[in-house]
Order: structure tokens, then C-alpha cells, then sequence
């Protein structure tokens, strides 16, 4: 016998291609007829051999979990308890549970308990999938000992209302869930119009319908999606806006979108809290009762439309992979060719279910024919069993003698004396088999019609339909406060920039601030190697910290940006740049920018050169026209700049005690203060204080010392 010598390659091969095979065909993928992986439908059939339907009292998961590995399926008992999970958490349940199954619309996903603590038994919409399961064909399971269906036969296109997921080798399944009621109504239209196309369709089913959430993608997405069965749809999680007993607003998501991203939304609402950005982080406050309800606790909505509704929004990647065709090779099908192959799948059924039916109704009627042969031939039957000696001759004589086959020779010799009582018998036999002939009759005129039978048993499955979950919005809910909350935004003495939701007046540790501004949205940044940045408040956090030191920030609410360079040169720019980050100012090597500020019509800039008579005093109208080339302030070159100071049109220039003091009359190292409308009074001792322009004179005229005056506008 000459032996097969096969390399290590093809031997890899040949294995790598039947445990494929066997991945696709047996584990991953679902079939399109009943919408089911094996591990799926050995469990739904365990439970069912086990009589555990929806009136049955539920039986221990351990116990069905155990019985199916047993029985039918040779896998892990942690992977089919998963599976018995999951069938419950489907978007129409076929498992009703008890005990705690967790619950994946938590914002901190909750395990489930172990199988010895919960319970479950068939759902009734389960039942229905297990409808005429009595016609199924069996095969044999891996232990020879026990017989499973290889397809359930049920009522509805469950690969579509259910979805499946499933990765494989080289091929990944992943079909969302839809609507019940839109997916019969969409079946009865392709049963009624065989020529209706993929867009005909979609006028019946709006999308995918996972219970919750809202699809963002527009038309033409979900119909490329559908005609071809790949393609993405983007969702936004469901989520309304409250207002709080603080004066606060909260924002409360009550249905998450699928591929809802949990983890980087619990981190990022932490470090945006952190920040000040936020006033509390998200919460998960749900309960069995409310539902999903996690809520972000907010003052200023643009924090929240730029940082967090982001977070809510998700894409997901289909492929409508499904085993199909007689040789249950894994396909990629569009929507019409799932229906199609639904549609195929249920005629065959439904015309194996009137056949059965047909046969069972041809067999009442012979044995009634039988029974009212013998109550009309009584003496012959009589005769014919007191001369027979063994049952073979009285079936062959009643053959002969009544014209009958022989099951009714054999109904006949079964027959108790009562029911050959001719008056109490004889017109209740002629009523059933009256009945059988007019439902015969119905039986071949629905085989010639099995499409009618097909969508009237799919329309008796509407009534387990609910309301569609997840919404068809475009575009998301207004969130703008009409209040535009104001944030400040600071730079330290170290060159960072920190930003808050209200005045640091409360805190004792040092002043650390050289400018603070005031702003709702956003700001620019100048930074000392000459370039400008728009900054969003929302992603202050984000903001390049490889950048050399700040010089200054200006505010959206200014017109104008003014930056001042150390040989004299400045530039003054729009701060609503398009770019995010642009060049402010081309110095020499030598040169640097030592002041930038955002001012508007009416400031003032007092510009110190390195001499006390090198003092200029500019008017912000002349400087603050927008222009791209800088300029020069002073002629002489060979005078640098060591201080500005910028005075705003409502602040006062005042000495430590109180009194006014003209720009012109200020020396280069003289301390001097800028008292606006609002104030903060920091302290020699660190406290502060908040006071307007007449309150801070009188408190400096008062004799009192203060370390600094920083003015602000609200």
C-alpha cells in the first residue's frame, strides 16, 4: 500500500483550511435561515427538550449550561454561559432570566452572577422561533447519543431583528439588530412586489434599531450600506438637558449608541472636572426603574459641546456575512437577498407544515371512513371476528368484504363495542369527516398559494413588535446657553496658562497671575517664539505645551491682538484667525517678543525703553488696525523694550496710595496699579478681595498695602 507523503506546508494547510472551515461553518457564523450560531441554537434546543418554556418555572442556568455541553455542544462551559447571557440582551429577548444577568446599558458594565445563582427558561417570542420544530430534520450530535435540528425553524428574518457578530478566519460577521415591525412589513412588501429593489425597501425599514440611540448617517449611507452589506453608520447617544437647584445645568445621556466608547468617557469627564472644566464628572445614577441615566454636571455648554458631545458619537463597520445556500457557505448578502433567502426558506416550511397536516387530516378521515364502514356493516364484522383465528385473517377478510385498506382494518379491530353504536355514532362520524374533506380542501388551495400562508403567519408575529429604539435625527439638540457663560483664563508667573470657572478671591496661597482675561469660547496665545494660537476653553487641556513661554493672551471679545518685540518691532493682528496656529512676528536672531495683549478702541500702551526718558504713550485706535508686516515704534535701534503696560479705556493709573498718576509721569521701576469696574485686591498676607473701581481707591487711599490689583471685566 503505497502511503501519502505530504510536507510540512500542506500539512499546515490542509489543517489551517478545515479548522477555518469548521469556524465559519460551526461557531462564527450565523445562518441566514434562522438567524442563529450553533451555540445559540443548542441552547434555545436543550431548553426546550428540557420543557422549559415561558409558563415553565426556570430551571437553574448551571443545569441548561451543563445539559447542552453534554448533549449537543462540545465547547467550554464559560463560553455557553456567555452565549445564554447574550441571548437574553438581544434586542428581542429569547431568554427570560432571573437573578442578575448584568447590564450592559450601565455606564461601568456590571458582571453577571455564576450559573449556580441565576435561573432562566424560554421567552414566549423564543417559543415562536421554536414553532414546527416537530417537521425539522435531525442529525445526530457529536456524542451519536442525542439528536439536534441543524436549523430552527423560525417565524421571522431573526438574522435581521436579532443581528449577529462573529469573527472567524479571515471573515468577521457583524449585522445590527432592527426592528420587528419593520422588518415583517418590509417581507410582506417583497413577498407582494418580488421586483421591488433595495431603496423600495428602505421606505420600510429606516435603519438599524438597537433599542436605543440615534442614527446620524444620512440616507445614501444606509442604502450603500444595505445594497452592498458593508458599510458604516454613525449613532449619537440619546441625551437630554436639565436644569439643577444650583443654577447649574446637567446633561443626562438616557440611551447609549452602539460602539459607545465608556471607558474614555469616564477618564475624559474626570481630567475635564479635574480642570474646573466641568463641575462634576459623569455619574451613573440609573436604576432599574429610570433606565439608562448617566449625567455630566456643566456650567459653561460650550465645555460641553466641544469636549462631550463628541464622546457620545459613534461608528460601527458592518458585514452582512451569514452562512446561505444549500451548501451553507459563508456569503456576503445585501438586505433584498436575506429577505429572498427568508422568504425560499419559509415556503419550504410552510407547504412541509400543510403536508403534514395533510397527511394527519387523510389518516383522521380513513380511520373515520373505518369506523362508519363498521357501524354500517356491523353483523359482517361481527361475523368476520368470530370465524378469524389470528388478526392477519380478520384484517384480509374486512379487506375483502368492507373494500378498505389495511390501517382501516386495523382502526376496525381496535374498535370498542360502544363506538359501534349506530345512533349515538354514526352522524358524529359523517360531521368529522365532513370536516376533513372541506380541510383538505383549504390545505391544497394554501399549497397552491403558500405565499399567502407565509405572510399571514408572518403578520401574526407583529404583535411581540414594539416601538422603534433608536431615532433617525440628523443633527443634535441645542445645548448653547443664551447666557454665554464667562471663564478666566490667566497666566501664571512661570509662562503656563490656567483657566477657571470663577475668581481665585477665595484662596490665600500667593497671587501668581500677570494677566488674566476673561472670555466664553475661546482665546489666542502668543508665545515667545513668535507664534499665535487660537485656543478652544474646551481643549485648554490640549493645548501644545512644547510651545516656548506665553508672552500673552487675548480674549474673542477683542478686536485686535497687539504684539511688541524687544527691538521695537510690533504687529498688530485679528484674533478670529482661521488657521490654529500662525507667525506673529519675523524677528532677527537677536530679537524676542516681550509683550502681547489683546485691546480694543480707547486702550492705551505705555512703552518703556532701557532709559527712563525712553517712555511712549500710543493710542490702541492707531496700533490695533490688523496688518501682517510688523512695525517699528522707535527709529533708534539701538533702544530695546523692557516694559509695557496696557491701560484699558475704563481703567484709572493709580500710585500704591491712591493717587492718580499721569502715563507720562511714570518711571521705568515705579509700581504702579490699573483699577478697572471689578477688581481683585491681593493682599501682602495672600487673601483677596473683590471690589469696584470707587471701593479699591478708597481701600488704597485708606493707608492699606496691597501686594497687587488685577482688573477685569464681567
Amino acid at each position: 500500500m503505497n502511503e501519502r507523503t505530504l510536507d510540512t506546508n500542506e500539512i499546515v494547510r490542509e489543517c489551517i483550511l478545515e479548522y477555518g472551515r469548521y469556524t465559519l461553518e460551526d461557531r462564527a457564523i450565523a445562518d441566514v435561515r434562522d438567524g442563529l450560531k450553533p451555540s445559540q441554537r443548542r441552547i434555545l434546543w436543550t431548553m426546550y427538550k428540557m420543557g422549559r418554556g415561558s409558563k415553565a418555572i426556570p430551571v437553574k442556568c448551571a443545569s441548561i449550561v451543563g445539559t447542552t455541553l453534554a448533549q449537543v455542544h462540545p465547547h467550554g462551559d464559560q463560553a455557553c454561559y456567555d452565549t445564554l447571557i447574550n441571548l437574553h440582551w438581544q434586542r428581542y429577548s429569547l431568554i427570560s432570566k432571573v437573578g442578575n444577568f448584568g447590564n450592559p446599558n450601565n455606564l461601568i458594565d456590571s458582571g453577571y452572577a455564576a450559573p449556580r445563582y441565576t435561573e432562566a427558561r424560554l421567552s414566549e417570542f423564543a417559543e415562536r422561533v421554536l414553532d414546527d420544530i416537530e417537521i425539522a430534520p435531525m442529525i445526530k450530535s457529536y456524542t451519536e447519543e442525542h439528536e439536534e435540528p441543524p436549523v430552527l425553524l423560525s417565524r421571522v428574518p431573526l438574522l435581521l431583528i436579532n443581528g449577529c457578530s462573529g469573527v472567524a478566519m479571515a471573515l468577521s460577521a457583524n449585522i445590527p439588530p432592527h426592528n420587528l415591525k419593520e422588518v415583517i412589513e418590509a417581507t410582506v412588501h417583497l413577498l407582494d412586489n418580488p421586483d421591488s429593489d433595495t431603496k423600495d425597501l428602505l421606505k420600510f425599514i429606516k435603519g438599524p434599531d438597537y433599542g436605543t440611540g440615534t442614527i446620524t448617517s444620512s440616507k445614501q449611507d444606509l442604502l450603500n450600506l444595505y445594497e452592498t452589506g458593508l458599510g458604516r453608520v454613525a449613532f449619537v447617544c440619546d441625551y437630554e438637558i436639565e436644569d439643577t437647584a444650583r443654577g447649574t445645568k446637567r446633561l443626562v445621556i438616557t440611551g447609549l449608541s452602539p460602539g459607545f466608547r465608556k471607558n474614555k468617557f469616564i477618564e475624559d469627564t474626570k481630567v475635564l472636572a479635574e480642570q474646573k472644566l466641568l463641575i462634576a464628572p459623569a455619574n451613573d445614577d440609573g436604576s432599574k426603574k429610570s433606565g439608562t441615566r448617566i449625567t455630566v454636571e456643566f456650567q459653561d455648554p460650550k465645555i460641553v459641546k466641544d469636549r462631550i458631545l463628541p464622546l457620545l458619537r459613534s461608528s460601527n463597520s458592518y458585514q452582512f456575512y451569514c452562512l446561505a445556500g444549500p451548501d451553507r457557505q459563508p456569503k456576503l448578502l445585501g438586505l433584498k437577498l436575506i429577505l429572498q433567502k427568508f422568504i425560499e426558506f419559509r415556503r419550504k416550511i410552510e407547504s412541509a407544515v400543510l403536508k403534514s397536516e395533510l397527511g394527519k387530516v387523510n389518516e383522521r378521515e380513513d380511520a373515520d371512513r373505518a369506523r362508519l364502514a363498521a357501524i354500517d356493516n356491523i353483523k359482517i364484522v361481527i361475523e368476520v371476528l368470530e370465524s378469524a383465528d389470528t388478526d392477519e385473517t380478520a384484517i384480509q377478510s374486512l379487506k375483502n368484504k368492507l373494500s378498505i385498506n389495511d390501517a382501516q382494518a386495523n382502526v376496525i379491530l381496535g374498535l370498542q363495542l360502544r363506538t359501534l353504536m349506530r345512533k349515538l355514532n354514526r352522524s358524529n362520524l359523517l360531521t368529522k369527516i365532513e370536516a376533513c374533506v372541506k380541510r383538505r380542501a383549504e390545505i391544497n388551495q394554501e399549497l397552491n398559494g403558500i405565499d399567502a400562508v407565509v405572510k399571514r403567519r408572518l403578520l401574526e408575529m407583529v404583535r411581540y413588535s414594539d416601538k422603534r429604539g433608536t431615532g433617525l435625527r440628523g443633527g443634535e439638540q441645542d445645548i448653547e446657553d443664551q447666557n454665554n457663560t464667562l471663564y478666566y483664563v490667566g497666566v501664571t508667573q512661570q509662562a503656563k496658562i490656567e483657566s477657571f470657572d470663577q475668581l481665585p478671591i477665595k484662596s490665600k496661597a500667593a497671587w501668581n497671575y500677570v494677566d488674566l482675561i476673561g472670555t466664553s469660547g475661546m482665546f489666542v496665545v502668543v508665545s515667545q517664539d513668535n507664534v499665535g494660537q487660537v485656543v478652544r476653553l474646551s481643549y485648554l487641556d490640549k493645548f501644545d505645551s512644547k510651545i516656548n513661554q506665553v508672552i500673552g493672551v487675548a480674549s474673542e471679545q477683542n478686536k485686535c491682538c497687539v504684539a511688541i518685540s524687544k527691538l521695537g518691532s510690533y504687529v498688530a493682528f485679528d484674533p478670529d484667525q482661521r488657521r490654529t496656529k500662525f507667525p506673529i512676528i519675523r524677528t532677527i536672531a537677536e530679537d524676542s517678543l516681550v509683550f502681547a495683549c489683546g485691546v480694543n478702541e480707547g486702550d492705551r500702551l505705555l512703552i518703556f525703553g532701557d532709559t527712563a526718558t525712553t517712555t511712549l504713550e500710543f493710542d490702541a485706535l492707531r496700533i490695533t488696525r490688523p496688518n501682517v508686516a510688523p512695525r517699528t515704534i522707535f527709529k533708534r535701534r539701538s533702544i530695546t523694550i523692557n516694559r509695557v503696560l496696557l491701560i484699558r479705556k475704563d481703567e484709572l493709573l493709580v500710585r500704591p496710595n491712591g493717587s492718580e498718576v499721569g502715563s507720562g509721569k511714570i518711571k521705568q521701576d515705579e509700581v504702579v496699579f490699573r483699577i478697572g469696574n471689578q477688581n481683585i485686591i491681593v493682599l501682602q498676607d495672600g487673601r483677596r478681595l473683590q471690589k469696584n473701581q470707587d471701593e479699591t481707591l478708597d481701600f488704597l487711599t485708606s493707608g492699606n498695602e496691597v501686594a497687587n490689583i488685577v482688573p477685569f471685566s464681567v
